[in-house]
């Protein structure tokens, strides 16, 4: 559901420095890989999405529900921590991650 947003997001934040990764936690087989191709082609993603297969990335950042975003500095640091749907396209959120590229 919030794939458009952070999509938008994306598009708007015009700086080689601001990436989107999207992790995928089900089940890397063909037919999911193939729907998660399709539907990524189909929406015209312009980011990457992975597989997280065993589970690390979730076990990292302490997952136990999704969606979970998180916007991470030049430092590594977590600066923000998001659980459930949002709306990444607002512009307080494009603000704060201006700011952050420029820091």
């Amino acid at each position: 559901m919030e794939l458009p947003s952070i999509k938008a997001l994306y598009e708007r934040v015009d700086n080689p420095d601001f990436v989107i990764l999207a992790l995928n936690e089900d089940e890397q087989d063909s037919e999911t890989l193939s729907t998660v191709n399709t539907f990524w082609t189909t929406k015209e993603m312009p980011f990457e999405t992975y597989f997280d297969k065993d589970k690390s990335a979730a076990e990292a950042f302490k997952i136990e529900t999704l969606p979970a975003n998180f916007i991470i500095d030049k430092e590594g640091r977590v600066v923000v921590s998001s659980f459930g749907s949002n709306d990444w396209s607002n512009p307080v959120t494009i603000d704060m991650i201006q700011a952050l590229l420029t820091e």
